[in-house]
């Protein structure tokens, strides 16, 4: 369940439906996730581990802001990672996998956003 939360509140981030710098609150995001608190609170440690979000003392959690820094970083960890999901696309495709072709279609796509948040 805490994977699952975690999943939404990365996509919403990604999608910018929270925008950097905006403040979550954890029943507020149990709420719209129609979760309960815990694998919401479990979701916002990972994401604060993580580095995408920022812990706020007493008052949730915000979504961190990247600097120009960060970003750059980012492509350059993504770049590698869109030539290995071309191949295993290539080798998909060539033995017929269409759901692993799938699946990595949607990777790319979600990674694609990611970088352009």
């Amino acid at each position: 369940m805490g994977t699952r939360a975690r999943e939404a509140v990365l996509q919403r981030i990604v999608d910018r439906r929270y925008a950097q710098g905006a403040r979550l609150v954890e029943r507020e995001v149990a709420e719209e996730l129609g979760m309960s608190r815990v694998p919401v609170r479990e979701a916002l440690r990972a994401l604060v581990s993580e580095g995408l979000l920022e812990l706020l003392p007493h008052s949730g959690v915000r979504v961190r802001r990247l600097e120009r820094a960060d970003v750059e970083h980012l492509y350059e960890v993504w770049e590698p990672l869109t030539i290995q999901a071309a191949r295993l696309a290539a080798r998909a495709r060539a033995a017929g996998d269409t759901e692993g072709l799938a699946a990595l279609e949607a990777a790319l796509h979600q990674a694609e956003r990611a970088a352009a948040a």
